[in-house]
């Protein structure tokens, strides 16, 4: 690293060597991805403010190259660059439309370092998860999600995209990208599902009328996430059926509370209630107290306390329990 860093400091020969001769000969990829790994160190170590953009924009041409390990370096280099507030116009306007167009344009086995440079970007600012919607990223999300090596995160970065409320309204869902999300949690891996869970609890407060029957179809497969060992899961999980439940109140029917009845999740429920974690045993209680009598049928005189519930989790998704 320290030789990399002290070549970028003998000269602008160097630096136009750099571009004109290694960079020149794409045949050969051995040179080439030699060349593109020491570029990334580069850009990763402490170089000069004055050859930053010009290297980004050198690797950015690389990445039409399809190479994993030229694309790894590449986003890597994109990545440590994210951090650094001076290169904040070139990731706006260059460096963020050129990963979302690469996501439509590159073969399956290369969208992991891409995706992994989308999430370093997304941790880094707001801003450029917005700059990123305006280049149509949501719309290509169901690309992410659909490859198994990139499942989890392009949940995560879902579950980032619609998670305040403000944006969430603006975010528009659709019935494909819905009937996606139910498959994960039904079929998907572990870690695919756990982050599915996060995605499905921040949609069921939403009162859409595409949301209601995606939030029923996805009660069985909660129900079976109850089980996990994993008391942060199983949190998650209660807090999202609780959030469907009380929808439902409000809309003056009881089918979730009867799906859950059916898929065997109210055995689970009375069974957390004793639960050595505090907030998972408050939560199953505050289900089973609610929404079903001790027969294990629906409470049909739903008092005002489930409507305070419901503001809650509309404002802040926290409850204040007795």
């Amino acid at each position: 690293m320290y030789l990399g860093i002290k070549f970028m400091e003998f000269g602008t020969i160097n630096f136009i060597l750099l571009k004109y001769f290694w960079f020149s000969n794409d045949s050969d990829m051995v040179l080439l991805r030699n060349t593109v790994w020491m570029a990334s160190l580069l850009i990763r170590g402490t170089p000069t403010e004055a050859y930053t953009i010009p290297l980004l924009s050198l690797l950015s041409e690389k990445l039409s190259i399809p190479d994993v390990d030229i694309m790894k370096d590449v986003c890597a280099a994109f990545s440590e660059a994210a951090s650094r507030p001076d290169n904040e116009e070139f990731i706006l306007y260059d460096m963020i439309p050129l990963l979302a167009s690469l996501i439509t344009s590159s073969s399956s086995h290369l969208l992991s370092p891409i995706v992994q440079s989308i999430i370093a970007l997304f941790e880094e600012s707001r801003d450029f998860i917005d700059r990123f919607l305006e280049c149509g990223l949501l719309g290509n999300i169901g690309i992410i999600l659909a490859n198994s090596n990139t499942c989890a995160d392009g949940c995560w970065l879902l579950g980032v995209i619609i998670d305040p409320p403000s944006r969430r309204k603006a975010v528009a869902m659709n019935e494909e990208l819905l009937k996606r999300i139910d498959m994960i949690l039904l079929n998907g891996t572990y870690d695919q599902r756990k982050e599915c869970v996060e995605v499905v609890d921040r949609l069921v407060v939403d009162s859409s009328p595409l949301i209601r029957p995606f939030s029923i179809s996805c009660i069985h497969s909660l129900c079976d996430l109850l089980t996990v060992m994993d008391a942060q899961l199983v949190q998650t999980v209660l807090h999202t059926l609780l959030a469907i439940l009380n929808q439902d109140v409000v809309r003056g029917n009881y089918d979730a509370a009867t799906k859950i009845e059916e898929c065997h999740g109210l055995t689970k429920l009375e069974f957390l209630q004793n639960s050595r974690t505090v907030e998972v045993s408050m939560l199953a209680s505050e289900i089973v107290d609610l929404h079903f009598d001790k027969d294990g049928k629906e409470i049909e005189d739903i008092n005002s306390t489930v409507i305070d519930v419901v503001d809650q989790i509309c404002s802040g998704r926290t409850f204040q329990f007795a």
